[in-house]
């Protein structure tokens, strides 16, 4: 009983049980973070192992953009290289935002995208809904 009690009282001063719970969401507007909220129309790598902060990763984002397609959707594209000298899979996806910068429509599935050695591939991905469409983001993560 009396280990009981203990292992209790060391769960109660325990810092990560402390504050446990729902908060309310707070957005963070500082100049010195400005990649702290999302960024809209950008292409984002998840996965560390494939970018490196100190040195070449594995693979860069040459160039991205969006357009509107002759029905009205957005058409998204980034241009991938690979920087390493064996074939690499990634997968991308991609979010809708509408003027407001609010989520619209669901992300796209995750698609898969081979690499060549030292090779350059293109991700492309298409909204279903026309024209409330505004922004754009890119995830990329290693295949799975």
């Amino acid at each position: 009983m009396a280990a009981c009690v203990m292992l209790l009282q060391g769960c109660e001063s325990d810092p990560m049980i402390i504050g446990e719970g729902a908060a309310p969401a707070v957005r963070v507007d500082d100049p010195q973070a400005p990649f702290a909220n999302p960024m809209m129309n950008t292409v984002v790598i998840l996965d560390p192992s494939l970018q490196r902060i100190n040195g070449p990763g594995k693979i860069t984002v040459e160039s991205s953009g969006a357009k509107r397609a002759p029905s009205g959707t957005l058409e998204v594209w980034a241009l991938i290289r690979n920087r390493t000298n064996h074939p690499l899979q990634i997968e991308g996806r991609t979010n809708f935002f509408d003027a407001s910068r609010a989520p619209v429509d669901l992300a796209t599935a995750w698609k898969r995208l081979y690499l060549p050695p030292l090779g350059i591939e293109t991700y492309r991905a298409q909204s279903t809904l026309v024209y409330e469409i505004q922004y754009y983001m890119v995830e990329l993560r290693e295949g799975r």
